[in-house]
């Protein structure tokens, strides 16, 4: 993990292979350092309940 929180062309590539929905989580690691994308790469909405 890079901190960065777009997915890279590798990601793209592998996204469509497995699953719905990814997350990526970043540096530093902290309740707002992640992002939902669909499997096509485009960002998605989810909800955090605790």
């Amino acid at each position: 993990p890079n901190g960065v929180l777009s997915p890279s062309s590798a990601d793209l590539r592998f996204f469509p292979s497995v699953g719905r929905y990814h997350i990526i989580v970043g540096y530093p690691y902290t309740e707002r350092d992640w992002r939902c994308y669909r499997a096509d790469g485009s960002p998605a909405n989810l909800e955090v309940v605790e």
